[in-house]
């Protein structure tokens, strides 16, 4: 019995670790996700220019 107490203790430690540790990524997270974002828009830019000037019947092939 003894032994499951000290192991419910090292599990509710371990536990409290990784969830601070999670915690303090989460802004890293977010802060790529919008670098992401942004990057896609611009790709989707691009492309939307590439096929305006495919259009125009100018082409840099």
């Amino acid at each position: 019995v003894n032994e499951l107490y000290m192991l419910v203790e090292w599990l509710s430690k371990t536990q409290e670790e990784l969830r601070t540790h999670v915690n303090s990524e989460i802004p890293e997270i977010a802060k790529l996700n919008m670098q992401i974002q942004f990057i896609e828009e611009r790709m989707i830019d691009v492309e939307m220019l590439l096929d305006k000037i495919r259009q125009n019947g100018i082409s840099h092939d």
